[in-house]
């Protein structure tokens, strides 16, 4: 079910992820970029929660030049337990991603 946020629930998540990211020794850089493009990307789509996203639209925003590191840092924010990540094999639907992960 696609929900629509507010950018001052945008602005909330952030503030969540990076206290929560403070006490977290796993997440790293990568993990903050890469989150923080999320975010971008939510905001430039309206708040449409969730989103489908594409790794060439994300990695020049968190500046993420590997692929191999985009897609171990996009799967450990799922694993962690950050967000909600569904990849596609469908080269033009995207992968899901759910940020507001309850």
């Amino acid at each position: 079910m696609m929900e629509i946020m507010r950018e001052g629930e945008i602005v909330q998540l952030l503030t969540a992820f990076m206290q929560k990211a403070r006490d977290d020794p796993r997440i790293g850089l990568a993990h903050i970029s890469l989150y923080s493009a999320l975010l971008c990307h939510l905001h430039a789509k309206n708040g449409e929660d969730p989103l489908y996203i594409f790794s060439h639209e994300l990695m020049p925003l968190c500046k993420l030049a590997g692929l191999a590191t985009y897609h171990r840092s996009i799967r450990q924010l799922h694993e962690y337990g950050y967000i909600k990540y569904v990849p596609s094999n469908n080269h033009f639907l995207g992968s899901l991603v759910y940020l507001k992960n309850e």
